[in-house]
């Protein structure tokens, strides 16, 4: 079995909060609970659920050539949230620190800019272009490398069917 699926049991119920999660993936580490990591605002989930427990040195579908999707699934079930930034890091399994830091006054976690590299397969989305819904606008890669995104099903029209905010 060369996959893994888990969750965290975590609730995230403040509808009106921006959440920062980071997925970080290291296949070859020696014990499977360390394969996996998530976390919620700066903070390491521990209560997660391994639905596929993940095998040492398993593959992941984003660094494939299987169609990758972000927000949504290939069968059709789409993430009910909005996206300000995403990052991929290719070859690398970085914890929080990276992406974000806590607020020393207000104790809040915030967003920081990422000052490493990215190299292979490696992307940045900042999703700051919403003129058009295209793999140059919308789906645009800011790491440096253009391995862009095409954006699909989205609406950039003014109205109520318009899906980026900026």
């Amino acid at each position: 079995n060369h996959k893994a699926f888990v969750t965290t049991n975590t609730q995230l119920r403040d509808s009106s909060a921006w959440y920062h999660l980071v997925l970080a993936i290291d296949s070859n580490q020696g014990s499977s609970s360390d394969r996996v990591k998530i976390y919620v605002n700066g903070v390491l989930q521990t209560d997660v659920v391994y639905h596929i427990t993940p095998v040492s040195g398993f593959s992941t579908y984003i660094n494939s050539t299987t169609t990758t999707y972000i927000g949504s699934e290939a069968n059709g079930i789409d993430m009910n949230a909005y996206l300000a930034e995403c990052h991929f890091i290719d070859g690398q399994a970085y914890d929080p620190s990276y992406f974000g830091e806590t607020d020393t006054t207000t104790g809040q976690w915030n967003p920081k800019e990422y000052s490493g590299s990215y190299t292979g397969n490696s992307f940045y989305l900042k999703f700051d272009d919403n003129s058009d819904v295209t793999a140059t606008t919308l789906g645009k890669d800011s790491s440096g490398l253009d391995n862009n995104w095409t954006p699909a099903n989205f609406s950039v029209a003014a109205g109520i069917g318009n899906d980026s905010v900026i």
